[in-house]
């Protein structure tokens, strides 16, 4: 095939059941200057097998398999290795696109500034039925820059949202092997180190989120936790010390470290949002930073 513009790389680990649909959302495009490749994180069933056989059907479609399992940050790393296109997309095999995802996307990136090192959509939460649950990820408007990507925690909400230039990821390497987070420890890795400052954010619905939280256990929301920390001891340096209380107080009020299980781990995180920005702070958010430093959830 003649050379893509778009690279789309799809990680998966058994999601046989899930993939086909994945994969239909990529090839239905109604841009079709990409390559999609699919790196199988050493399957048990047949998710293998389905990506195969649907790429003997359409000649953008290439499966790599490893032979054991090393987790999605080496699983997207084999996939850049093989990347040809000028942008690159990820999405994972329980998620699906609209079908004019990738023409929208591409259309707002070539309408930003050289500093632009993206751009990331909306998303819609469906079940794993595959319907819509009527819950929405709307990040607020505008560019992303390090700051703004902390303060958000995680605006770009999953790695299925976003179209990133590829000379990003020559100047900063590939993903880390994390359990969880290696997605948004790259894209603060990218606007803390790139060329590139920024992501842009397009406020269209072009995404839906499969939402499989019922499968989380206990063990990812410590990933979770650990991932966060490897974020703050890495790029928070690199923010004004008057803006670090802002992050440190999303950390402490984000609905993701609500529960008994992480109160001692933000009950840390409320000290430092105090002592970095406790006289920025609106009352509001000083009465929901000591809630959260007495052990118990913010209303």
């Amino acid at each position: 095939m003649d050379q893509p513009d778009v690279t789309v790389i799809a990680t998966a680990y058994n999601t046989s059941v899930f993939i086909s649909d994945t994969i239909l959302s990529v090839v239905n495009q109604t841009f079709s200057r990409f390559e999609l490749i699919i790196v199988d994180d050493c399957s048990t069933d047949a998710t293998h097998e389905i990506a195969s056989k649907m790429a003997v059907e359409d000649e953008r479609i290439f499966v790599y398999r490893h032979t054991e399992n090393l987790g999605a940050g080496e699983a997207r790393n084999l996939g850049l290795k093989h990347a040809r296109g000028r942008y690159i997309a990820f999405i994972d095999t329980d998620d699906i696109w609209e079908d004019q995802f990738l023409e929208e996307m591409v259309n707002c990136i070539r309408d930003q500034t050289d500093g632009c090192a993206g751009v990331f959509c909306s998303t819609r939460i469906i079940n794993e039925e595959g319907e819509l649950t009527g819950f929405e990820f709307n990040p607020g408007r505008g560019a992303y820059d390090l700051l703004r990507m902390l303060e958000g925690i995680n605006p770009t909400i999953n790695g299925s949202t976003l179209l990133i230039k590829k000379e990003c990821f020559d100047e900063v390497g590939g993903f880390l092997s994390m359990p969880l987070g290696q997605d948004i420890e790259m894209w603060l890795r990218i606007l803390a180190k790139s060329s590139r400052s920024f992501l842009q954010h397009l406020p269209r619905h072009l995404v839906r989120y499969r939402d499989r939280r019922s499968s989380l256990s206990k063990r990812s929301h410590v990933a979770r936790q650990e991932s966060f920390e490897h974020t703050i001891k890495n790029y928070l340096p690199l923010i004004p010390f008057f803006q670090r209380g802002k992050v440190y107080s999303a950390f402490v009020l984000g609905t993701d470290f609500a529960g008994p299980g992480l109160n001692p781990w933000r009950k840390t995180m409320g000290r430092k949002a105090l002592l970095y920005g406790g006289l920025l702070f609106t009352k509001q958010k000083r009465r929901l930073l000591s809630i959260a430093l007495r052990g118990l959830p913010p209303e």
